[in-house]
């Protein structure tokens, strides 16, 4: 099917290259540079971006760092190549190397997000990264307006960021301008590519993470003056293991990022782990996503509702031993025949944004709801958590600085973990496999053209009561109550349910923000950020499985940003 796709929208940007050209007087290439240059000072206590527990407050971090955001654009007539890079540096030598080499972990000589570190004499080796490298150009027969966008470049799925797609991705975008006020969108993103098939019984392989891909069409209509309605649909198939944008590595179902598969025997297949390799080379997952995104400004007043309902299913298989006997995922009893499961997914997410301005005043309310499954339930016989292609970690953005990217968009909660970290709402929407619902509300304030006022007040709930009396790593497994023994049980701490999973609690916390923006000089602005985390109990986490849960402690943060726009 995506093949086909590919081949048919290849087909038509060939097609229009070789429509005639008209007779007119060549047209003069243009060259510009447009971007950011950022520079971060932050500081943060209990983050919890690299261990998760925010039950423990010894995490404490201020450092500095630089963004470089330019974008090449190199246009010829309507047509278009664009290159964006991204150059992301911090201060000061943070680990063995100035630079994360290609052998090692993405941000593992600095902090998470960065690439490189300037220390004394600042002669680094910085890591650039491509961003973006597409061309865009009109489809000359086809006799509306049109645009066709072809490589790496940014989503444009929806209206608000952070609900289903955003962020970037390789593929194809095409445009069509229909009638005025009616305009479609077709966007095809390969997000894995198995370019060297293995085998599905499992034969080794440098890559066999299968072929995962997503298609995401939508139609905007403007009905009347102010009114804006974008229907959605979008399908995304994955194939074993998969980018954990796209599935969050929930402790229920672990996505693991390893790249290799091999039958028994392989240290990363062995029960031991409690099931964690529970996604094989022919394990499928289906998932489709309806809705519609929609804005409605009336004056002074503006509304912008978005409805999502998931369908689909997901195949997981059982955990393999060292000795090629097939587990139940978290059970140590050996399973006979087939052990894959089929999953159904039914979800839903609901996000209602509004804002009113009086004068030099803007007032906003946000209010979210997404579907969870309970404590008690197993993920691999169910799934009811949202689950957005990317996010690029920017749900809620502007309605949060320590749950979403704020000025230091590098510190996040939870965010610097495995990526797909089921707990950094940022990016999966809900908590582990339990949902989200809650509300904020924002005020800012111009006092002069150039110097505004903000604030902000978030509290969050999940959907469905927390099990908090495990550690992280099985926050929402369902598996580990599965696989106790009596010996665990018997030395779990006085108030402990080790007998069934159970939900304890619902409240996430409540989040303040205060903060300022100050365009001081042309091209130039200066944020800065205070904010603070009131944990609320269903962050509670036990130290280890079976274990009376510690209580969650507040998280501070503050960050100030210079800047320059070009």
């Amino acid at each position: 099917m995506r093949r086909t796709l590919v081949v048919i929208l290849a087909l038509i940007a060939t097609l229009g290259m070789l429509a005639p050209p008209a007779m007119a007087q060549a047209p003069t290439p243009k060259v510009t540079i447009t971007g950011i240059l950022d520079t971060v000072n932050a500081w943060n206590h209990n983050v919890s971006y690299s261990d998760n527990n925010i039950t423990s407050q010894h995490d404490r971090e201020w450092y500095s760092r630089q963004r470089f955001r330019p974008d090449f654009t190199f246009e010829l007539g309507k047509a278009k190549a664009v290159w964006g890079v991204e150059m992301d540096v911090a201060w000061g030598q943070a680990s063995f190397s100035d630079t994360a080499s290609a052998g090692s972990a993405f941000g593992s000589s600095t902090k998470t997000g960065t690439t490189a570190n300037f220390d004394l004499n600042t002669d680094t080796n910085v890591t650039i990264e491509t961003k973006w490298l597409y061309t865009s150009f009109p489809v000359p027969w086809v006799p509306m307006a049109n645009t066709i966008t072809l490589g790496a470049q940014p989503w444009a799925a929806t209206y608000k960021p952070g609900v289903l797609a955003t962020g970037d991705f390789p593929g194809v975008n095409w445009v069509i301008d229909w009638a005025p006020g009616i305009r479609s969108h077709l966007a095809y993103a390969q997000i894995e590519e198995e370019v060297n098939a293995a085998a599905a019984g499992g034969t080794t392989s440098a890559m066999n993470r299968g072929d995962d891909f997503a298609i995401v069409v939508s139609v905007e209509v403007s009905p009347m003056k102010g009114l804006d309605l974008r229907p959605i649909y979008s399908y995304l198939y994955a194939n074993g293991l998969t980018s954990g944008a796209a599935r969050a590595n929930t402790s229920s179902l672990p996505n693991l990022g390893i790249a290799t598969y091999t039958r028994s025997g392989d240290a990363n297949d062995i029960y031991t782990a409690v099931g964690r390799s529970v996604f094989r080379p022919d394990d499928k997952e289906h998932r489709h996503t309806f809705g519609i995104d929609a804005r409605w400004k009336w004056g002074n007043l503006s509304i912008d509702p978005t409805v999502l309902y998931q369908r689909g299913s997901r195949e997981s298989s059982a955990s393999i031993n060292s000795s090629g006997t097939a587990y139940e995922l978290g059970s140590t009893a050996a399973t006979s025949g087939a052990s894959n499961r089929t999953a159904e997914i039914t979800a839903w997410l609901v996000d209602v944004r509004a804002a009113y301005q009086v004068g030099p005043l803007n007032l906003g309310l946000l209010g979210m709801y997404s579907t969870g499954n309970s404590a008690n339930s197993n993920v691999r016989q169910t799934i009811q958590y949202f689950q957005p292609i990317s996010t690029d970690t920017l749900y809620t953005v502007g309605w949060s600085e320590l749950l979403t990217a704020g000025i230091d968009y590098l510190t996040q909660m939870h965010t610097g973990a495995a990526p797909g970290n089921p707990l950094s709402m940022g990016s999966t929407i809900g908590y582990d496999k339990y949902g989200r619902t809650g509300f904020a509300v924002r005020a800012i304030y111009d006092l002069t053209p150039s110097f505004s006022l903000r604030g902000i007040v978030n509290a969050y709930w999940t959907a469905e009561e927390v099990d908090t009396n495990v550690s992280t790593g099985f926050l929402g497994n369902r598996g580990v109550y599965d696989a106790k023994t009596a010996a665990q049980c018997a030395v779990a701490a006085p108030g402990v349910n080790c007998d069934r999973p159970q939900g304890d609690d619902s409240y996430l916390g409540t989040e303040v923000d205060f903060g300022f923006t100050w365009r001081f000089a042309p091209g130039l602005t200066l944020d800065g950020v205070y904010a603070h985390l009131f944990a609320g109990p269903a962050r509670d986490v036990a130290p280890t499985v079976f274990q009376k849960a510690k209580d969650a402690e507040d998280v501070s943060y503050a960050a100030l940003r210079v800047r320059y726009s070009f």
